[in-house]
């Protein structure tokens, strides 16, 4: 449990298009009994909204300047389904996939340096899948991880057989335990399990980056138009950023801007 002056110092975290869990536990009173990191962020948002702005604006620049409190964020980076069959050798070839694996690399080994969670997440096609698709299936190389981002031994591998990355796996079960509150989603395809990975993280409490030259996607067909990949990309990541998460440049990330 923590009282007001608490909650103000907790102010630094940004808290822009959070979606928070804890909603239904916030009343008139002025403390969450939990210790989540979750729920401190929903208190922040408690006070936003039911305070006058101005009086919070003031208390809240007092409490820091005289606490000089500063909290940071855990992040955790998702890098979902770099797998082998999306790589031209592959069978289901997407757009600039190495140039996408190369820049996802990038931010993992910034992960990996500053001693950061990075978890790794393979589709395998269900069954059912299977005997309509042929790629990304469990057991071929096809469904290995590529190289460019393959697993330290000591980072985390989920396996999936759903597009959402959180929908049958321990991914959420396992970034609470690691106190993780922001997840930075890179990966393929940015048109499907990136996407729903993307939703629902935010969903599920943590504030969500997707990292633009750090996703890809492939052309697609619908009513007898064939839309190209570049289209599809820009279109989503500008569909992600109008009220879902955040959408950043590989810079940003590596520079710590966001």
């Amino acid at each position: 449990m923590f009282d007001e002056g608490e909650a103000f110092a907790l102010i630094t975290i940004q808290t822009t298009q959070f979606s928070c869990p804890f909603q239904k536990q916030l009343d008139k009173s002025d403390t969450v009994e939990t210790n989540s990191p979750l729920s401190m962020i929903c208190e922040i948002k408690y006070y936003e909204q039911h305070i006058n702005p101005k009086i919070f604006k003031e208390k809240k620049s007092l409490f820091l300047k005289k606490n000089k409190a500063t909290i940071n964020m855990k992040e955790a980076l998702i890098i979902v389904d770099v797998q082998n069959d999306y790589f031209p050798d592959g069978n289901l070839p997407t757009w600039r996939p190495v140039e996408t694996a190369n820049e996802i690399k990038k931010i993992m080994d910034k992960f990996r340096q500053d001693g950061k969670e990075v978890i790794h997440v393979a589709h395998h096609l269900s069954p059912e899948h299977e005997k309509v698709m042929n790629f990304l299936v469990k057991g071929t190389r096809g469904a290995e991880i590529h190289e460019i981002v393959k697993p330290l031994e000591t980072e985390k591998i989920i396996y999936k057989n759903y597009s959402d990355s959180f929908v049958a796996t321990d991914l959420k079960e396992y970034l609470l335990s690691k106190g993780i509150d922001t997840v930075i989603v890179v990966g393929m395809m940015i048109h499907n399990c990136v996407n729903a990975t993307a939703y629902s993280g935010t969903d599920e409490g943590f504030k969500t980056i997707v990292v633009a030259e750090a996703v890809n996607t492939l052309d697609q067909e619908i009513f007898g138009e064939v839309i190209p990949a570049e289209t599809i990309w820009k279109s989503f990541l500008a569909g992600i950023k109008f009220a879902y998460a955040q959408v950043k440049k590989v810079d940003e990330i590596l520079n710590g801007n966001y």
